[in-house]
């Protein structure tokens, strides 16, 4: 109905025969009639009268569009009331014809205006039965003078079987707006009906997202918390990996410590084993010392003798000699016997030695051989050899090694004590 409204309203304010319309409208000068004029061709809102001459595709205002529907509901309306005005000023006119009473200035409509009044009604969408008025309309010729009796007559007939026809058309609009509201209820009931199952619809929905979100809340809440329980396990992964990397670290250093270890093992076995050599030695020697020494107590016995006789050597003797000051070697007599055992060694290995020309004459000496050995203080060497405690220095170091040995191997290293465990 809205898409054919453009349509209609052009063809109300276009078709060229409803100019005669409208100056037959002006003819009757009745109320009704010119009220039913002005509600078809002069709507009341300014803005639709305008643009009722605009296709409705480019009608945007809400309210015109609401003007324009207004327009065509009273469209067929105004349509029926104008030719119902017409019929009953007709009826008036000819009863007045039949007292005698004729108006000259009444005229009939002209076949034209039937036919405009027919074609906007089947633009309406009506049926055809509306062309009658143009059929009737061009058998009514346009009258000058008073009809006669007979003409009368046929002008009453039709105008009963008009008025029949308007009846049928009144009783067709009550069943047709019968109709319509039986449709009206049934489409309200329906809509109800949508309305109240939509809304059951959007509840279940409702209470379905709603225990979604419930849901999707708790699945957060777990997720936070296994974030959390992840992060505390991480942080201490990460702790027991500081550990193993500092035990890691302890083990290298123990390794290191062991293999140190192992390697001072090593070393002290090799002493251990040069020790027993050495012992060995030492017990060879100790039996060559004490020859020496019955040799020294006899040579001190005649160094004694020499002394009391006082023999002077030659000062010729003196610069051909090596001149070993022993009492000058050292304040200690170990040290000075270690002192005398250094320089000795150095003279003979062709060595530098400090106390080699320092405290001897041995720079004198460095193109030939010294022709002999003279050690002053031979008594003072004989006493350190005398008052140091060689063998209990011997004993004590021996028993040092074995000591050691026993606590690396659990072992002893000399058969002697093992023969007296």
């Amino acid at each position: 109905m809205k898409d054919r409204l453009p349509e209609l309203v052009e063809a109300i304010l276009q078709e060229p025969n409803l100019e005669s319309a409208r100056l037959l409208l002006k003819a009757y000068p009745k109320g009704a009639l010119a009220h039913a004029f002005r509600r078809c061709f002069k709507p009341h809102d300014p803005t639709a009268a305008r643009l009722v001459r605009k296709p409705l595709k480019q009608v945007k205002d809400e309210d015109v569009l609401d003007n324009l529907e207004r327009i065509h509901a009273s469209a067929e309306e105004t349509l029926k009331h104008l030719i119902e005005a017409w019929l009953e000023t007709a009826s008036e006119q000819l009863e007045a014809l039949a007292q005698g009473r004729w108006n000259p200035e009444w005229k009939w409509p002209t076949p034209d205006w039937w036919r405009a009044a027919a074609t906007v009604l089947e633009r309406l969408g009506h049926t055809p039965r509306w062309t009658v008025l143009a059929e009737v309309a061009g058998s009514a010729p346009v009258m000058q003078t008073a009809p006669d009796a007979t003409e009368v007559e046929r002008l009453r007939s039709q105008v009963r079987e008009l008025q029949d026809r308007v009846r049928r058309l009144r009783e067709e609009k009550k069943r047709l707006a019968r109709q319509y509201e039986e449709r009206e209820r049934a489409r309200a009931a329906q809509a109800r009906e949508v309305h109240e199952r939509v809304e059951a619809e959007r509840d279940a929905w409702r209470q379905q997202a709603e225990r979604h979100q419930e849901a999707l809340r708790q699945a957060q809440q777990t997720r936070a918390e296994l974030e959390r329980r992840l992060q505390d396990l991480q942080e201490a992964v990460a702790r027991r990996l500081r550990e193993v990397q500092e035990l890691q670290e302890q083990c290298r250093e123990y390794a290191r410590t062991v293999a140190e270890l192992q390697r001072e093992n090593e070393r002290l076995q090799a002493e251990l084993e040069q020790a027993k050599t050495a012992l060995q030695d030492e017990c060879e020697r100790r039996g060559e010392l004490q020859r020496e020494n019955a040799q020294l107590q006899t040579e001190l016995r005649q160094v004694k003798i020499a002394q009391k006789a006082q023999v002077s050597l030659p000062g010729a003797a003196l610069e051909r000699a090596w001149v070993i000051p022993y009492e000058e070697l050292g304040g200690t007599s170990r040290e000075r016997l270690i002192h005398l055992i250094e320089v000795y060694q150095a003279a003979l290995d062709r060595r530098p030695n400090p106390l080699l020309y320092e405290r001897t004459n041995w720079a004198a000496f460095s193109a030939e051989e010294p022709e002999g050995v003279l050690l002053l203080g031979a008594e003072r060497l004989l006493w350190d050899l005398a008052c140091l405690p060689i063998a209990r220095l011997l004993r004590s170091e021996i028993l040092d090694k074995e000591a050691l040995f026993y606590a690396l191997t659990h072992r002893y290293c000399s058969p002697r004590l093992e023969e007296q465990r």
